[in-house]
């Protein structure tokens, strides 16, 4: 099947804007318009790379450019992940290996184990349902509630956030 997006799809594919909320009911086309702006979006940041690339390159810069961007799709199920991967892949094309899809716990617990040690969290973590953080002798971790309070708080630090920006622009 080929992508054909309408009016106000094509609105939202080609928007600049930082954030975009679409509004519609059960296939209407949200999640594959969705693929395709971060799709768009990864055309245009690779076009403004390739740019500087050539400008360093013109002027004789010798600079570090930054890596190519990615986009995340962060969702509230796993099912919901397994449905953005399978309707993305025709519409993602070639920057599928720079397309994350994710739910928010599982986001969270990346942010946990990739900052975490150095920021309150040390290692070994592991996630706990909430029962079994209430049993002596449980080991170190975080129970799902705690997750994203303990990842909105890292990803406050300034260098998380530079880092998070410069992988997802």
């Amino acid at each position: 099947m080929t992508y054909a997006p309408k009016d106000k799809q094509i609105d939202v594919i080609t928007s600049t804007a930082p954030v975009v909320v679409v509004l519609g009911g059960a296939g209407t086309g949200k999640t594959t318009t969705a693929v395709a702006a971060a799709r768009r979006h990864l055309e245009r940041a690779d076009e403004e790379l390739a740019m500087a690339r050539r400008a360093a390159a013109r002027d004789g810069v010798r600079t570090r450019l930054p890596a190519p961007e990615r986009a995340l799709f962060l969702s509230f199920s796993r099912t919901a992940v397994a449905q953005i991967i399978d309707r993305a892949a025709a519409v993602i094309g070639p920057f599928r290996p720079r397309f994350e899809v994710s739910t928010f716990h599982g986001f969270a617990w990346r942010v946990i184990r990739s900052f975490g040690p150095h920021h309150g969290y040390p290692p070994p973590q592991t996630v706990l349902s909430k029962a079994n953080s209430l049993v002596a002798g449980a080991p170190p971790g975080l129970t799902y509630d705690e997750l994203i309070p303990a990842a909105t708080a890292l990803l406050a630090l300034p260098k998380v956030q530079a880092h998070y920006r410069g992988r997802y622009g």
